[in-house]
């Protein structure tokens, strides 16, 4: 069951906004990483960040997840100030992000790491472990049922009892994605997902991110991939040299001199 925040989408985007960027800049040193960036993402879209590299997609990610600072701004997600905070509290509100190189736990089990990324307070889960073991063992077992259920959608259930650091670099990916639901998301941000897969496996992360959109999932994208941009997003907003220079459609922002500029520069 994918998470909507509350919205219902029946196949149609929604209009209410989840994300909203306003003046966002980064900087490091006297670098500005990115500059008085305006970005805003209704629920139920898919808006995907692209431009060359060095362009800022990934500083401004990170603000957003709360593992980069910001030096101006004020980001809004989900009716919540996220401005400054930690990523676990971000992460809490339900905005979860994945990362360019794949992030498994190599050591655990495929399944250790389902259940490392479902969310709850730990020193609750403590407590009902040692004193109400009846119901920690119910949530146990629809925890396993959670898993087992992503781990069939993406093609792993093979898997279930490997090491992570066993699978091969589009397997991993995979995993990724099936961990970020069990965190129960109502927004994804990603990093770059199909980075360092093959073609087949491309297809198959496209396929379930198409799937993932058509259910009402929010995904903010970054790829570098424009086949998949293409074939994922609703809009695109391009990045060069920390600023937002573009955003539209992909056949609008392709007739924009500035992007051409950018990338052929």
């Amino acid at each position: 069951m994918i998470n909507t925040g509350g919205v219902t989408i029946d196949g149609r985007p929604a209009t209410r906004r989840l994300l909203g960027c306003t003046g966002v800049s980064c900087h490091y040193g006297g670098v500005a990483a990115v500059r008085e960036v305006d970005l805003y993402i209704n629920q139920g879209t898919c808006l995907g960040l692209i431009g060359p590299n060095g362009a800022g997609k990934s500083t401004l990610l990170n603000a957003i997840a709360g593992s980069g600072s910001l030096s101006e701004g004020q980001i809004e997600f989900d009716g919540h100030a996220i401005t400054g905070l930690p990523p676990y509290e971000i992460a809490r509100l339900g905005a979860i992000r994945t990362f360019q190189s794949s992030s498994e736990f190599p050591h655990l089990s495929v399944m250790e790491n389902m259940l490392a990324a479902e969310r709850y307070s730990s020193e609750k889960h403590t407590f009902e472990a040692v004193f109400l073991p009846r119901s920690w063992k119910g949530k146990e077992q629809k925890s396993l049922r959670r898993a087992r259920e992503y781990l069939a959608r993406f093609g792993l259930s093979h898997m279930e009892d490997e090491y992570a650091g066993s699978l091969s670099g589009g397997q991993r990916r995979l995993l990724e994605l099936a961990r970020a639901l069990m965190a129960e998301p109502i927004m994804l941000l990603l990093d770059e997902p199909t980075a360092g897969v093959a073609g087949p496996t491309v297809e198959i992360l496209v396929t379930h991110l198409k799937e993932l959109s058509k259910e009402g999932m929010t995904i903010l994208l970054v790829e570098h991939n424009l086949q998949v941009v293409e074939d994922l997003c609703d809009s695109i907003a391009v990045m060069a040299l920390g600023e937002v220079i573009a955003q539209g459609t992909l056949d609008e922002v392709r007739r924009n001199e500035a992007v051409v500029s950018a990338y052929l520069s």
